[in-house]
């Protein structure tokens, strides 16, 4: 139950800060401003970065106790 559920909590972390991308994305197509594409550009490589070590405790870790777990 633990480590699924923080897999599941982070899944619902991940489509919030989704959203939030998006929507500033949005904002930032309906008044270009420098400041807002950099700050953009730095949400979304940290959101990359964080995507990437959860997928890699996902394919590591929560496989291996899936596998373990089921034929």
């Amino acid at each position: 139950h633990g480590l699924s559920h923080r897999i599941a909590t982070e899944h619902r972390e991940r489509l919030d800060t989704i959203a939030t991308l998006r929507a500033h994305a949005t904002a930032l197509r309906a008044a270009p401003e420098a400041a807002a594409a950099h700050r953009l550009y730095r949400q979304l490589a940290a959101f990359i970065a964080e995507n990437f070590e959860h997928m890699d405790m996902e394919e590591t870790r929560h496989n291996q106790a899936l596998w373990t777990a089921y034929s």
